[in-house]
């Protein structure tokens, strides 16, 4: 299987209402990644007295830290001030640690992506929840929130500091070439959830498939096109396991991204481009959850 880098090197960042959490890969001329979140405007669900504003957690200070309300089901939240390609979140946590937390990234404050979730964090101190391994891939997000589902304490959830390290952002490019044309799957929930929906260009409709492994999905362009890249939105129903073609003919056909560690959200990347190519099929091997497979939007670039 390529590595992330290998197979993202020619990926167009996203940046649609409801796409947070895209992987991206900015121009080879920028900077490395920098502190993003450090005093941008940070909020809260609760705080636990004025001591400890959700300020203090992205102050620079590692001797102030928020502190919430002594109860479950509490975040904080930071506003980077605009998208950007994160690389990386690091969080210091105080004594009162969660043990199960989210990490939940969104470009629009409104829909969110959870690349990295757990039910048994191991202790206060430093803790990565989202590290892409690569200087030049990230996920595409404005909004950093830290979900804090149970705590390890009574004592509430406490962050000294949330930092946030990422690169400017590329733009989409614009039109999906696969946008209304004709789709077909190997199945569909209900006919609520058609194979279409993933191709109509409303973030807010969805393909979804029979609840089982090994599902397909596919589209015609209508005619030959050179597909340079492509985007996959994930419904919470993603594909662990899950390999993208690309045909002239509908029978020959070309392996452009194949993956076993899937992890939903955003996933956008480069094709070949060659040959030109009418078909573009999804083959989702392996479900992430109990459901089956489910895509709010496949888009396709080229020209």
């Amino acid at each position: 299987m390529p590595t992330r880098r290998t197979v993202l090197r020619t990926v167009m960042a996203a940046g649609v209402a409801g796409g947070a959490g895209s992987l991206v890969v900015p121009s080879p001329a920028m900077a490395a990644p920098a502190l993003l979140s450090l005093r941008r405007p940070a909020t809260a669900s609760s705080t636990l007295s004025p001591a400890t504003p959700p300020a203090a957690a992205v102050d620079g200070n590692p001797g102030t830290a928020w502190t919430s309300a002594y109860r479950d089901g509490q975040w904080i939240q930071v506003d980077l001030g605009r998208t950007y390609s994160l690389t990386r979140v690091d969080l210091y946590w105080g004594a009162a640690y969660a043990m199960g937390y989210e990490l939940q990234l969104s470009v629009d404050g409104t829909h969110w992506t959870t690349p990295y979730m757990t039910t048994n964090s191991d202790g206060p101190g430093l803790k990565t929840p989202l590290a892409t391994g690569d200087q030049d891939a990230g996920f595409a997000a404005r909004y950093v929130r830290v979900n804090c589902r149970v705590a390890a304490t009574p004592s509430g959830f406490s962050l000294s500091e949330i930092q946030v390290f990422g690169l400017p952002y590329v733009a989409e490019p614009p039109g999906s070439l696969a946008r209304g044309k004709s789709a077909t799957a190997s199945s569909v929930e209900s006919p609520h959830f058609p194979a279409s929906a993933a191709f109509d260009g409303n973030p807010a409709t969805r393909w979804s498939s029979a609840f089982a492994d090994n599902q397909w999905l596919q589209v015609d362009l209508g005619a030959l096109y050179t597909v340079t890249s492509y985007k996959l939105l994930w419904e919470a129903a993603y594909a662990v396991e899950y390999t993208i073609y690309t045909s002239a003919d509908g029978a020959t056909w070309q392996t452009q991204f194949s993956t076993d560690s899937g992890y939903g959200g955003d996933v956008i990347g480069g094709s070949s481009g060659y040959p030109p190519s009418r078909y573009v099929r999804l083959n989702a091997v392996k479900r992430g959850t109990r459901y089956g497979f489910s895509l709010w939007e496949f888009a396709v670039y080229g020209g």
